[in-house]
């Protein structure tokens, strides 16, 4: 169960939600995977691959017995290859790509990395080897390629999309290689995952899987306690105190790769001034938001990196929360009447900020 619908069922043109994070891992595959424990990139679907001594040239030797999905909207005849992993990126690096502006063109997660300027091209050297070419050594690369965002369609498929004129089918009605397939979505009602009885890795064990998105809120959480569904899939920050209380329910939970922030605009007079930004940082009180957001389930960042990641460093100072040292840094920079400064915060709850008006 989940609270809120898919925008697209292309985890490439979203930056969270459902799509990237629980339906992309069932309906697709990508070149290499994140460990659960480790967090660093392991042989997928590419199961090996070589780097020049520049750190600019990735050759990956590819899995030959990848299938694809069939579906009620399209029959593959052949299995994963070169063709499609060159297709995939292209589609996203690429402008004059016949599918790079299909679904509006914009790649959020990966235009965050600027990932357009970092992959010059990608290359298919035979059926099941493929090189890809960046621009400047880049030792995140692998791991950005490993995440649920950096999907392989089928160019097959899209090639039979573009011949009868229905491109924008391609991340509506997907076909990918992973160990469900989409069967049925109802708007604000449900989806259905039907088994990809020829996965490569095996047919998982259940037939299907049926995501309820009909209710918002704590609707899905009293759904669970009813036992009207058996998983309740990124419950809100504020459902943890319950869902620990019931001894019935088991929670699965593991530190995610985020780090929420507040991004100061410079050009702002006052702002481009260090004590008010300094002001700013000792004038919150993360104790708070930890306890009002988050509900215990958060920690305080000390750096831009969360801690499970691989370069993370944890920096030995962290900033306190002193209302009265900020007061006298304003007073300091000129501002003795107090400065006024407008927000502006996304209405979407995501996982890294699950309650965006309270941070305010």
């Amino acid at each position: 169960m989940w609270s809120g619908g898919p925008t697209s069922f292309n985890p490439q043109l979203v930056d969270s939600g459902i799509t990237a994070e629980t339906l992309s891992p069932q309906i697709f595959d990508t070149l290499l995977k994140l460990d659960s424990d480790t967090f660093k990139p392991t042989p997928h679907i590419a199961t090996k691959w070589t780097v020049n001594k520049e750190g600019t040239e990735y050759t990956f030797d590819l899995n030959p017995d990848v299938p694809f999905q069939t579906t009620r909207w399209f029959t593959p005849s052949r299995n994963l290859n070169a063709d499609d992993v060159v297709f995939s990126f292209r589609r996203m690096i690429d402008s004059t790509h016949p599918f790079h502006y299909v679904g509006g063109g914009l790649y959020p997660w990966f235009a965050g990395l600027d990932f357009q300027n970092l992959l010059i091209d990608v290359q298919a050297i035979n059926p099941h080897q493929v090189k890809f070419t960046l621009s400047r050594p880049d030792n995140t690369f692998l791991s950005n390629i490993a995440t649920s965002y950096a999907v392989i369609h089928s160019q097959e498929y899209a090639n039979h999309l573009e011949q009868n004129d229905s491109k924008d089918r391609i991340d509506s009605y997907p076909v990918g290689s992973g160990p469900f397939a989409l069967n049925e979505y109802q708007v604000n009602d449900f989806i259905r995952l039907t088994r990809h009885n020829d996965y490569w890795q095996g047919p998982a064990k259940m037939k299907q899987v049926l995501f309820d998105i009909s209710h918002r809120g704590t609707g899905t959480l009293a759904k669970l306690l009813r036992n009207e569904c058996d998983v309740l899939s990124s419950p809100l920050s504020s459902q943890i105190p319950t869902i620990r209380e019931q001894d019935f329910i088991e929670l699965t939970a593991k530190p995610a790769m985020n780090v929420s922030f507040i991004a100061v605009n410079t050009s702002h007079p006052a702002l481009n001034d260090r004590n008010v930004r300094k002001a700013l940082n000792f004038a919150i009180n993360r104790q708070n938001i930890l306890d009002s957001v988050y509900y215990g389930t958060g920690t305080q960042a000390y750096s831009v990196l969360p801690p499970n990641s691989w370069a993370y460093q944890k920096d030995a100072i962290q900033v306190r929360y002193d209302r009265t040292y900020a007061l006298a840094l304003l007073r300091e920079a000129g501002y003795e009447q107090g400065l006024e400064l407008t927000m502006s915060v996304p209405l979407e709850p995501r996982a890294y900020n699950p309650s965006p008006r309270k941070n305010c």
